[in-house]
């Protein structure tokens, strides 16, 4: 199984934008997943699946059960905060992103220090600065510096347990 993430991404001046790479047929034991915001006409024939915003109940159901798993707590009004914040996005990565960041926060930490930001660009930018911080105790301000954040302190995956804020 072959995961591809984020076709529409792709420059029309790159030769992979036309998809016909994509165009043939796979072995009956071969299968491609692709999520792309736009169906582009090479993959008109392919079984589509528009995946819906998470119900606010479910993504409730899924922090509970993240946080049972990795044997952690919020506080009511940090799990309350977290859960508004993704019911203005919606999205379920943006759910996932949400849990690991809040793993971190302390039960004592104020509200306003429990950051979160807008949609999943601003909780990876929020991520990135904190682990920018921890790495050399100074905030990251810009892509680059947030590009060698995430170079120099992998966090995610495999990479996961290397740093811990």
């Amino acid at each position: 199984m072959v995961f591809i993430d984020a076709l529409d991404q792709l420059g029309e001046d790159d030769p992979a934008h036309s998809l016909t790479w994509l165009v043939g047929s796979l072995s009956p034991y071969c299968r491609v997943v692709l999520s792309t915001t736009d169906v582009a006409p090479a993959l008109s024939k392919c079984r589509l699946l528009e995946l819906e915003v998470l119900p606010p109940t479910d993504a409730a159901a899924a922090l509970d059960h993240w946080l049972s798993t990795a044997r952690q707590q919020l506080q009511p009004a940090q799990r309350e905060k977290l859960l508004a914040a993704f019911n203005r996005c919606g999205l379920p990565l943006y759910l996932r992103l949400a849990f690991e960041e809040a793993r971190g926060w302390a039960s004592y930490l104020p509200l306003e220090s429990c950051l979160l930001g807008d949609g999943v660009e601003g909780i990876i930018d929020t991520m990135l600065d904190r682990r920018l911080l921890f790495v050399t105790g100074k905030g990251g301000t810009g892509k680059t510096t947030k590009k060698t954040a995430c170079c120099g302190c992998p966090f995610w995956g495999i990479w996961k347990s290397c740093v811990r804020a």
